[in-house]
């Protein structure tokens, strides 16, 4: 599998002729098996991560004046999306006017990873100072989960690793940012996700000796392997720091979904009450494996980690892949059967595990 190849010769290249929305700015993010735009309304995270993932094409591999277009366009549209004190919905119309608004860091934060990219391509100080401002609107309700001070509907294990991977990108517009990159990782190695008695990895925190329930009954083991190698990324010359054994942890425990599953891919949900329950597979979780493994492999020389990201490209490639234009699937039904509309996922797993994998 030859990863840039796929990214800039194949996947960007197809969302690049069919989502900019030439008329009012930004871009389409719901398109059909056929790649045609089945809804006109946007979400601020398909925006965003579009933003995120040709602004980063082009910091690595050379701007192409296609992309940088489309970045432009995105970023304008994002600018005028924006909401008092930077706060941005949810969901907007195609013209931009809002149509579901909820206090959501996720809308903020991952606009505040995109514009930071698209800075680092710039170094233009109006595209910094958008990013500050999202990133500054989605850590004051990031503050006030950590506090207890409400919004704790969202005080998730996911959300932690969001505000750690967009506040990595984020010191490069301040380095003040680097205390929200600290406090996330402190969050999810200490404060109760992982269980050492269940061997899980769970969404939300749960007390030793308690049995989750409800919505804390919910491990996500895609969650898991991006969290492994999140942190083994950043600690590729220390395999014995207190972060990079955590990371090997997780990833040891998230293995076990993928190798007790029939056909080699990762469940995108386990229930702990319900272990034998097998819901659909994502596309997401494959890719954030196949990454894990690589980084696993690298950093500890192990050969079972290049075990594992061999079956699991298997997998993927078995599954996921399609020889034509469309190239990717996004979701399969509990028997691996190709289900929905959907083709090529969202443009930030597939794009970010590509740049990933292509550095490795």
């Amino acid at each position: 599998m030859n990863y840039k190849e796929i990214l800039l010769n194949k996947l960007l290249p197809f969302h690049a002729k069919r989502i900019p929305d030439n008329s009012f700015g930004g871009v389409f993010a719901s398109l059909d098996k056929d790649g045609n735009v089945n809804s006109t309304d946007k979400n601020i995270w398909g925006e965003a991560r579009a933003l995120f993932a040709y602004s980063s094409a082009c910091n690595e591999y050379g701007v192409k004046e296609e992309y940088f277009e489309i970045c432009e366009s995105i970023f304008e549209f994002l600018r005028k999306c924006t909401m008092e004190g930077g706060k941005l919905p949810f969901v907007v119309s195609r013209d931009g006017a809002a149509k579901t608004v909820k206090d959501n860091l996720h809308s903020e934060c991952y606009a505040a990873l995109g514009c930071a990219c698209f800075y680092k391509l710039t170094k233009r100080d109006e595209v910094k100072e958008a990013a500050m401002l999202f990133f500054d609107r989605s850590m004051q309700l990031y503050d006030k989960m950590c506090a207890g001070e409400g919004y704790g509907s969202m005080d998730r294990f996911a959300v932690h690793s969001l505000v750690h991977y967009a506040s990595s990108f984020m010191r490069e517009c301040d380095s003040k940012y680097d205390a929200y990159f600290k406090k996330s990782v402190e969050n999810m190695m200490d404060s109760g996700y992982f269980r050492d008695d269940l061997d899980l990895l769970l969404d939300y925190k749960t007390k030793v000796g308690e049995a989750p329930e409800g919505v804390a009954n919910i491990c996500i083991p895609g969650d898991s392997f991006v969290a492994a190698w999140v942190l083994m990324s950043e600690n590729m010359s220390e395999p014995d720091s207190k972060e990079a054994l955590f990371a090997k942890k997780i990833l040891d425990t998230a293995t076990k979904f993928r190798q007790n599953d029939r056909f080699g891919l990762v469940p995108l949900t386990y229930q702990i009450d319900n272990p034998e329950s097998s819901g659909e597979y994502k596309f997401w979780p494959q890719w954030e494996a196949l990454v894990a493994y690589s980084l696993a492999e690298k950093l500890f020389s192990e050969k079972k980690y290049a075990e594992y990201a061999e079956e699991t490209k298997a997998a993927l490639e078995k599954y996921l892949m399609n020889e034509g234009e469309t190239e990717f699937y996004c979701d399969l039904d509990e028997n691996a059967n190709v289900i929905g509309n959907g083709i090529h996922g969202d443009l930030f797993h597939i794009p970010r595990a590509l740049l990933m994998l292509d550095g490795i």
